[in-house]
């Protein structure tokens, strides 16, 4: 070592290796160390000071872990110029156990060997570290996952119970004081169900296991659902809540229907939150963006939506922290109006994986609006085209302080073709446009009176007109905020109008409206006896048609049905509404029996429950497909996994319907299955 020593310290860059703080060793061909730095002979004591003659391979056969040693050797022996291997040793006399060392080699013109050694072993520990850490936080998820899916289980069932039971006594005789605390019940039920939704959303966006679908939906009718579940909570707040879509907006688009009202209602919940007085306003309209300098460039059409409201307002610091999870401005908005701080985060989340946009803005002069826009992607389907039958020389009158709903009304009104429509804020006004048109022999047809108005409400004034023979030949049409009818429901007795219409108001519903008015007017013409026709009750059929079960679309004769639940009370209240539905009905409480029950009988349909002791749906499907089974068998799940469509269909079932189910799903379901 002395000798080659002298020999490199002869050259400048010897000297530099000579003085270096690297570990480093110069081998021989044969991999005899000729010449090493301090620090390599630190990390290999006993190599470097004991046993120089020593050939490396042979040396490491000493010291290394044996499988080390066989990937070194199959190295060694296919003689690389330039590489590097990693070695962990467990017995170098001065080392800690366990230490791991990388070796680089490098061969030079004259055969020998280069080798730098860096001590890894922090490093090693560090990677060891982070892949315990990662397998520890792989299992946390999933064991979270688990949990989650099981406790939304366990929540979903019972209020498939709670919505199921709340519409079949809305089938029997109640009054409209009645019928308004089940709508109540209702509501109550679907805040639980989002609140399950919403923990469960931040969970799989967390996995990255959320997905989207992309399917054909009707976006007016998505939006004013959605509306309509949170249109009670707030009229009982005394605010005004108006639904504008615009004319322009297709029948039918593309997209995810579910996820696109998940995003929509939480804007709208949060704008009902943090508003006290005023308006909640949800406006849907075409925008159409350039994203080039060139002006002739093609135009990209999104659909804006807009929740706009009176409320708190966010200020500017809150404005770009609103869309991360949990934030909820400050506690003291935390402990009065509660939530999880979850909903926007996921909105977030949602439309940008919708390939959208999402915001916010201040509504001059008070409170915010929450936005956001998505892709327009059309589809060709077209909704079936309806002609209003009134006659288009019929005036209207609309009486509402609310301005917003006044210009929406009349923007109905006019796509249907009318012209002669006059707008007033108060009862008062109405009185005396109405009394002036009398006078001048050109009286309104049709009246559209807001219940809730200051000085002179609606009943006041459907009094009035009622009671004054110049006056009471026009129809006179009550809109009720939903749910804020209450005490007020026994009102109707005094039949001082002619149909009653629920807020918001749908487009759909005036123009049912509409035509009933026309049948009503045709009938007076005939029988020339206005008094004995039957008040047009539009808030409760037009709006509610999933409350009519006298249809002969609801009845299914001979349909022989087999219900699967091991949760009585579901599996009763299923049973009761088919068999209202003139199914036959059978039941099982396992899957066990469920097999034996469909061998010797042969049933149109099963609704399968998935998650049942013993024999589980899954297994129970596939048995009876195995024993020649062929017909329709309906997942019932209240599973919460995105794929578990897909996996119902692997394992033999036709379909899913997802709990909690109302009784119009389940109805479409035995439609879309039972071949009469």
């Amino acid at each position: 070592m002395h000798l080659f020593k002298k020999n490199i310290s002869n050259f400048k860059l010897g000297k530099y290796l000579i003085e270096s703080n690297i570990a480093y060793i110069i081998f021989s061909p044969n991999y005899i160390p000729l010449f090493w730095s301090p620090e390599a002979e630190k990390l290999l004591p006993d190599y470097l000071v004991k046993n120089t003659k020593i050939q490396l391979q042979d040396y490491l056969k000493t010291v290394l872990l044996e499988e080390d040693y066989i990937r070194l050797s199959a190295f060694i022996k296919s003689n690389p110029k330039t590489t590097a291997f990693e070695a962990k040793f467990d017995k170098p006399s001065n080392l800690s156990d366990k230490t791991t060392l990388k070796f680089s080699f490098t061969q030079h013109d004259d055969k020998n060997f280069f080798v730098t050694i860096d001590d890894i072993t922090k490093q090693k520990l560090k990677e060891q570290f982070l892949i315990i850490a990662r397998q520890d936080a792989e299992k946390a998820n999933s064991m979270r996952s688990l949990f989650l899916a099981n406790v939304s289980h366990e929540i979903r069932t019972p209020i498939q119970t709670i919505i199921g039971m709340m519409e079949l006594i809305n089938e029997t005789n109640l009054d409209e004081e009645q019928s308004e605390y089940t709508r109540q019940v209702n509501f109550s039920a679907e805040v639980l169900l989002t609140l399950v939704n919403d923990v469960l959303d931040f969970s799989k966006l967390e996995s990255g296991n959320m997905t989207m679908e992309r399917t054909v939906f009707n976006l007016t009718d998505s939006v004013e659902q959605t509306v309509d579940l949170i249109s009670m909570e707030a009229h009982k707040k005394g605010l005004e809540i108006v639904v504008d879509i615009s004319d322009k907006i297709p029948d039918f688009i593309y997209g995810d229907p579910a996820r696109l009202q998940q995003v929509l209602l939480n804007f709208v919940k949060n704008a009902v939150k943090f508003t006290e007085t005023g308006y909640v306003s949800v406006s849907v309209k075409l925008t159409f963006e350039n994203n080039s300098d060139d002006p002739y460039a093609d135009k990209h059409f999104f659909i804006l939506f807009e929740v706009a409201d009176t409320g708190i307002g966010v200020n500017n610091e809150q404005k770009s922290k609103i869309f991360k999870s949990f934030y909820q401005g400050n506690a003291a908005i935390n402990r009065k109006y509660g939530g999880t701080g979850l909903g926007l985060a996921i909105s977030k989340n949602i439309i940008t994986m919708m390939k959208g946009q999402i915001g916010i803005k201040d509504n001059i002069p008070k409170g915010s609006i929450f936005w956001f826009k998505l892709p327009l992607a059309p589809s060709k389907k077209k909704a079936p085209h309806e002609s209003t039958l009134l006659d288009k020389r019929t005036r209207f009158l609309i009486v509402d302080d609310n301005m917003q709903t006044r210009s929406i009304l009349r923007r109905m009104l006019f796509k249907f073709g009318f012209q002669d429509i006059a707008l007033v804020s108060s009862g008062e006004q109405a009185i005396e446009v109405m009394k002036t048109a009398a006078e001048h022999k050109n009286p309104f047809n049709v009246v559209f009176i807001d219940m809730v108005m200051p000085k002179m409400d609606g009943w006041r004034l459907g009094a009035e007109i009622h009671n004054d023979s110049n006056l009471s030949d026009s129809k006179l049409f009550l809109m009720i905020p939903e749910g804020s009818l209450g005490r007020d429901a026994k009102m109707k007795l005094l039949e001082w109008f002619d149909g009653y219409l629920y807020k918001p108001l749908k487009s759909r519903i005036v123009f049912h409206l509409i035509n009933d008015l026309y049948r009503k007017f045709a009938e007076s013409s005939e029988n020339d006896d206005v008094s004995e026709l039957e008040p047009v009750e539009t808030g409760d059929q037009g709006q509610h048609p999933e409350n009519d079960h006298d249809s002969d679309e609801d009845n299914f004769f001979g349909c022989k049905v087999l219900v699967v639940d091991d949760h009585p009370v579901n599996q009763k209240l299923l049973k009761i509404i088919l068999e209202k539905a003139h199914c036959i009905v059978g039941t099982a409480n396992d899957g066990e029996e469920a097999i034996d029950t469909a061998s010797i009988e042969d049933f149109d349909i099963i609704f399968m429950d998935i998650q049942m002791p013993g024999i589980n749906g899954y297994d129970a499907t596939q048995i009876l497909r195995d024993k020649g089974y062929s017909k329709p068998i309906i997942a019932c799940t209240a599973g919460s996994q995105d794929n578990e469509r897909k996996l119902c269909e692997s394992m033999g079932l036709n379909d899913i319907i997802k709990k909690p189910f109302n009784k119009k799903q389940l109805f479409e379901m035995v439609k879309k299955y039972y071949k009469k």
